[in-house]
């Protein structure tokens, strides 16, 4: 055989073996696999959502509950009956990004039979519904349990019965309740320390942070060349700017869409705030509700809180506690 011949053959004879190799990577039962996981529980841009329907489990602290988010533009508001709350942007962002990011669908079962062992059967497990805006379905999963690791979680896409395993992470969004979605901020402008010329207080809660009871006060520190004063002496800057960032930082666990009749029927607390640019910020504390939480409402905002006792605590304090020392 001639030197050229030989090295045609030797061509040849690693052509099939290389075409041999190259089929033995794309028909192998890893890569066979992963093609068969590919897929995504939200294909479409997360831009494109503008409505989301969570209904809770039927377990847990907060069984049953529906929660209806749709979007305005850029905000988000959170559907109380005929009523809307204000939600959160970020998280719901947030929330559709990690949705977005799961790339990787793992079937688990036919789902003819054992829905159960996957979290999946009647009244187990959450609902998830996403819609654009003309109503065009983009996702309707059921979310059930977790795999035997922890780091998978069932899913069932549409009405099908097919049951896939995903990596964890968004359901964690889906277990919390209402409120965890609202925007519980009362001012939704920054308050700058630097602006504010002068501070009011005024107290007619019965007790004070701690229980005790109290009598009603008021007292007003107003700034002076760097330094706070009150009526009775100079004030210790650092407890007045405290009682400030408590108020800028100053969140309800809680919204109503709906405020009682009798919530502001009787005002606890005041609190009036001047600024050197802007006009001045008002605050006001109603009637006690359930958990030792007030219904609160800031002037200009067409919403009531519900704050707990506790941040209220570290804003309504005598002036003797300012003072100092």
């Amino acid at each position: 055989m001639t030197y050229r011949r030989k090295v045609i053959s030797l061509s040849a004879c690693l052509a099939v073996l290389l075409g041999i190799y190259a089929a033995g990577i794309l028909l192998a039962p890893v890569r066979r696999q992963a093609r068969a996981e590919t897929g995504r529980l939200l294909s479409a841009k997360t831009a494109e959502v503008a409505s989301i329907e969570i209904q809770l489990s039927k377990e847990g602290s907060s069984a049953g509950e529906k929660l209806l988010l749709r979007k305005d533009g850029s905000a988000w508001s959170c559907q109380d009956g005929a009523d809307s709350l204000p939600a959160q942007a970020g998280r719901v962002d947030a929330f559709l990004a990690v949705l977005s990011g799961i790339n990787r669908l793992s079937l688990r079962s036919d789902g003819l039979s054992g829905s159960g062992d996957f979290g999946l059967a009647e009244g187990q497990g959450a609902k998830l519904v996403l819609k654009d805006a003309k109503g065009k379905v983009l996702a309707d999963l059921a979310v059930g349990g977790y795999g035997p690791t922890g780091k998978e979680l069932y899913v069932r896409p549409g009405s099908g019965k097919a049951i896939y395993a995903v990596e964890t992470g968004f359901e964690s969004y889906l277990s919390r309740p209402r409120a965890s979605w609202l925007d519980l901020r009362l001012l939704s402008t920054p308050l700058l320390a630097d602006t504010v010329q002068d501070l009011r207080i005024d107290s007619s809660f019965p007790n004070d942070a701690s229980g005790k009871a109290q009598k009603p006060f008021s007292w007003q520190a107003i700034r002076k060349d760097g330094a706070w004063s009150g009526k009775a002496a100079n004030l210790d800057s650092i407890a007045v700017e405290s009682v400030l960032r408590a108020v800028q930082n100053l969140s309800g666990e809680d919204m109503v869409a709906r405020t009682p009749v009798d919530a502001f029927s009787k005002i606890l607390g005041r609190i009036q705030i001047g600024q050197a640019q802007g006009g001045p910020l008002f605050v006001e504390v109603g009637q006690a509700a359930e958990g030792q939480r007030y219904y609160v409402r800031s002037k200009g905002s067409a919403y009531v809180y519900l704050v707990s006792a506790y941040s209220l605590g570290g804003i309504f304090r005598p002036e003797s506690a300012l003072k100092k020392e």
